[in-house]
């Protein structure tokens, strides 16, 4: 998953994207433009947090086994998927006034 949501205060990208991937746990932070997750391994992204900068972004997720659901208004602190269930994050939806 790459991580492209940014905003840039003084020429510095300010986001951090953790995210949890299976047999892993929480990864490191990452940055605008990063790669969040594994690549050519097989793992799962099964949570992941999206700080919005002030923004306004309301989020969706569908959940293995779970189905959509539905986040509202996110936060730094929103953590959408789950933990502990071992259930993949199969799509994430936002809306708001972002690029991407």
């Amino acid at each position: 998953m790459r991580n492209q949501f940014s905003q840039k205060t003084s020429g510095k990208t300010e986001d951090r994207l953790p995210q949890t991937v299976r047999g892993t746990g929480w990864g490191n932070l990452v940055a605008d433009g990063a790669t969040a997750g594994t690549t050519e391994k097989g793992k799962r992204v099964e949570t992941l947090m999206i700080n919005p900068l002030g923004l306004d972004i309301k989020a969706s997720a569908h959940i293995q086994g779970i189905g959509w659901v539905h986040y509202g208004k996110i936060t730094k602190d929103t953590t959408i998927g789950t933990t502990g269930k071992s259930a993949r994050l199969e799509c994430l939806r936002l809306k708001g006034n972002i690029e991407y």
